[in-house]
């Protein structure tokens, strides 16, 4: 699946296409269970702007960034750091709150056990 681009004002060109596929599969290095990735490219007076609009399980991630410069390219690879920034520190939280394998039942068993028998020696 690749993501949805959306260009205001802006044609899209092959060149861009290309690094939104490139930073898309990098996307899915950090974490693979995204959903949905739309991109939204726009070109105002005053500059260019990306907006990344990632959708995991649970939560939607947005990275924004703009370019004064009229570079499309550094808005891009912009919003892309600060992106990686966020799938990152989601998928740290998953792996923090979710250790890994969960206890077999012999050792809940001998962990209750223990607990019981701390308790009646107090």
């Amino acid at each position: 699946m690749l993501p949805r681009i959306e260009a205001k004002n802006l044609k899209l060109s092959s060149a861009i296409e290309e690094r939104l596929e490139k930073h898309y599969g990098k996307m899915r290095q950090f974490y693979d269970r995204i959903v949905d990735c739309d991109v939204i490219l726009s070109s105002e007076k005053r500059g260019v702007s990306a907006e990344f609009i990632v959708k995991v399980p649970h939560q939607t991630l947005v990275a924004k960034a703009h370019s004064d410069d009229k570079n499309i390219f550094s808005a891009i690879d912009l919003a892309f750091e600060r992106l990686k920034k966020q799938l990152n520190k989601y998928h740290s939280k998953l792996v923090d709150h979710h250790p890994n394998g969960t206890p077999s039942k012999e050792e809940l068993a001998e962990s209750l056990i223990e607990n019981e028998n701390e308790k009646e020696t107090v």
